[in-house]
């Protein structure tokens, strides 16, 4: 007995080390409580290590429990590693809220999903093919869950055959990729097929795709990571790719990707983002040549991409020189606003305004006379070409400038100042010298006290 002690231990000294990925997960075989401890979950702890105190969560379901102590071959200790098999005591949960196939996991590790994409190898052994839509139990873990079979290739998997599947779960389940699994008959309980998990949160594939098929390759050969990015096509969290992915940030660093903040795109979303940036600013400032830019919300819109992302979309789009903010409108660097006052329609707003400088025509007249749209005049107003006190009254800058001194030099002069003084100093009707006094009240240039304007 000593000398089969003895081989075992130098066996297992000699043993290849199971991998710490720093995110402990433990498939639950049994539940059961003790008097004085609680709760008590059994079973063999993969990816990770545990210690008394660790915050965890019972997945699929997501409910926090807490580590209140550690078993290991009944022995209490502080810290157990991956491929231990252990005893943790559990606080925050009772017996009867956990069931076997539950997993006991580091919080957001680990995903819930209803469906997962894998390489089916069908028993050579099996009594018929696998079909697709046939139903079947799989067995993963310490979980048990009726699936239905999506074959993505042909519409059967012949005995010794193998092909890529899509697995619909009958319930939500907590699993990772490369965890393994087996389908079995229901009635008679017969295995016919295994195989492991290539994605374990996947879109839903179409049948036939040869692109599918040839993603789940590249998954496959060890390119998760990669592979993984490419289903988001308008970016992803760094911290929810790596959640789905069992990866550390120092993998992030062989992606073909860009990253910004905290959110990431592969290579090829990137290039579609920033290309469409492009062409809708283009089409943009050729409908609108006379505005600074777009919206913000707008461009966002336009894009397609969340609210959260679009800080990290725009902090690219600005690295990339593809776009400038100016002063909340988003522009093209190389489109500049030009307003050409030697001739044209904007010609003709100065020419009638200045007319009469300080008894200007109604605005309705002004865009009506010399044809300017609505565009050209909120550009002309934005660029200080032409000050708009009003929705039906506008001063060239020179005149706005000097009916604002002689209303500062009256004032200071007598004290105060009526709407009629100023009329008659500036020799305008009441329209024009009354929307002035209320844009200067607006401006917190003057004051209005009864019927009278001070400075303020």
């Amino acid at each position: 007995m000593k000398e089969l002690v003895g081989a075992l231990d130098a066996l297992l000294e000699g043993g290849e080390q199971r991998p710490d990925a720093g995110r402990p997960r433990l498939p639950i075989d049994r539940v059961f409580t003790m008097s004085g401890f609680g709760t008590v979950v059994t079973g063999t702890l993969v990816d990770g290590s545990l210690r008394a105190g660790d915050e965890m969560e019972i997945m699929p379901g997501g409910r926090p429990v807490r580590i209140r102590g550690l078993q290991r071959h009944n022995e209490r200790v502080e810290r157990v590693g991956p491929g231990s098999r252990v005893a943790a005591n559990l606080s925050g949960v009772e017996k009867n809220e956990l069931s076997r196939g539950d997993v006991l996991a580091a919080p957001g590790s680990l995903p819930a999903t209803r469906r997962v994409d894998a390489m089916l190898r069908v028993l050579a052994s099996a009594p018929h093919s696998v079909r697709h839509g046939a139903q079947l139990l799989l067995h993963t873990g310490t979980t048990e869950v009726a699936c239905r079979v999506v074959v993505l290739e042909g519409d059967q998997i012949a005995p010794g055959g193998q092909g890529w599947v899509q697995l619909y779960l009958e319930r939500p389940i907590a699993a990772a990729d490369h965890d393994r699994f087996v389908l079995r008959v229901p009635s008679p309980a017969i295995t016919i097929a295994g195989g492991s998990f290539v994605d374990v949160a996947p879109r839903k594939h179409p049948r036939h795709d040869s692109a599918v098929r040839e993603s789940l390759t590249r998954r496959a050969a060890g390119n998760v990571l990669q592979e993984e990015l490419r289903k988001y096509r308008r970016g992803v969290t760094v911290a929810a790719l790596l959640k789905a992915t069992i990866a550390s940030n120092a993998d992030l660093e062989r992606l073909q990707a860009r990253r910004f903040g905290d959110w990431i795109f592969s290579d090829d979303a990137w290039k579609s983002i920033a290309a469409r940036a492009t062409d809708e600013l283009s089409a943009y400032h050729t409908a609108y040549p006379f505005r600074a830019g777009m919206a913000r919300e707008e461009l966002r819109s336009r894009l397609g991409v969340s609210a959260p992302s679009f800080p990290a979309v725009m902090q690219g789009l600005a690295e990339d020189g593809r776009v400038v903010d100016r002063n909340g409108s988003i522009a093209a660097p190389a489109h500049q606003v030009t307003i050409a006052t030697d001739g044209g329609p904007a010609a003709d707003v100065l020419r009638l305004l200045a007319a009469e400088p300080f008894a200007p025509p109604s605005m309705a007249e002004v865009t009506k006379e010399s044809g300017a749209s609505d565009e050209l005049i909120r550009a002309m107003v934005e660029r200080g070409v032409i000050v708009r006190v009003s929705d039906d009254v506008a001063f060239t800058k020179d005149a706005y400038e000097s009916a604002v001194a002689l209303v500062k030099e009256l004032i200071s002069a007598n004290g105060s100042v009526t709407v009629a003084q100023v009329r008659d100093r500036m020799g305008a009707s009441r329209r024009p010298v009354l929307a002035l006094l209320e844009h200067l009240d607006s401006q917190r240039v003057t004051r209005r006290v009864g019927d009278s304007r001070t400075l303020r």
